[in-house]
């Protein structure tokens, strides 16, 4: 999705930048390219369900499945 996402967002801006060129106003940037998204999911690490993991000093969550979307899941901050 975060691939489609922006993909979307620089085709809608190269519509809008065609309009603001004929009204003589500058181009304007997408929020985020094809290219920071490509690198932000370089980033992902994936974490199976009901597995507790430290993300800071005596902090863990917990995904926990949701069950009302495929793959869907809620968060649970707890103290260690």
């Amino acid at each position: 999705m975060l691939m489609d996402s922006a993909s979307i967002q620089e085709s809608d801006i190269a519509y809008v930048n065609k309009k603001r060129a004929r009204d003589g106003e500058p181009p304007i940037e997408p929020l985020y390219t094809t290219v920071d998204a490509q690198k932000a999911l370089e980033l992902f690490v994936g974490v199976g369900l009901d597995r507790p993991v430290p993300v800071a000093d005596g902090v863990e969550l917990t995904f926990f499945g949701a069950g009302h979307i495929l793959g869907a899941a809620h968060v649970v901050f707890a103290d260690q």
